[in-house]
């Protein structure tokens, strides 16, 4: 069964060889150079530009990020790859992986879900990623969703039989910065001061 390092043995349409402790990808430099100027930067740099070294990235993620970019795979992004494919994307300042996982993460915010809240588990997960990744058009439409105007909130939460949800023990929330987590929680009181009082909304 082929796994996806498979897809980067040596032939004759790959013109680069990145290597990764004592691992080795081979590659096309179109791809990797058009969308980067790091990875530009480095190729132009090396000593022998039709072979890379590197040095500061885990050899499995940069499978899944060169994954993205293989006409024959072109890996899609989910759950389970988005912070990898992501961080290495950022790192290597690479604009066309960025941008789908960009895309990726505004379709989970934009996504309908049949939970009353709007919300759904995964939600600070995807804002976490797209803030440290500087992914700021997919943190505006996050924090602009129904999913934070309505977050963990609903008319029978605040009732005084009802058990509150909040966001402690959320790690993904705890890592988001202090001006995120702030706008969240000034939208929070907004909405539970509303649903409180709904003839002087804030």
């Amino acid at each position: 069964m082929e796994t996806l390092s498979d897809l980067f043995r040596k032939s004759k349409l790959t013109d680069i060889t990145i290597v990764v402790g004592e691992k080795e990808l081979h590659f096309s430099k179109y791809p990797l150079m058009e969308a980067s100027a790091v990875l530009t930067e480095l190729i132009e740099e090396s000593e022998d530009q039709s072979r890379l070294q590197l040095t500061d990235v885990e050899y499995d993620d940069l499978v899944l990020f060169l994954a993205c970019l293989h006409p024959k795979q072109l890996l899609s992004i989910t759950d389970e790859n988005l912070e990898r494919v992501a961080t290495l994307a950022d790192h290597f300042e690479h604009v066309g992986v960025l941008k789908k996982c960009e895309e990726y993460i505004v379709q989970q915010f934009e996504m309908k879900r049949d939970n009353k809240d709007g919300m759904y588990p995964c939600f600070f997960f995807h804002l976490r990623i797209a803030e440290c990744c500087g992914l700021s058009e997919a943190v505006q439409i996050g924090m602009s969703s129904k999913k934070v105007q309505m977050a963990y909130y609903s008319s029978k939460s605040l009732g005084p039989s009802s058990q509150l949800k909040g966001y402690k023990g959320s790690d993904d929330f705890e890592e988001l910065s202090l001006e995120t987590k702030f706008e969240i929680l000034r939208i929070r009181l907004e909405k539970a001061e509303e649903m409180i009082n709904p003839k002087f909304p804030y």
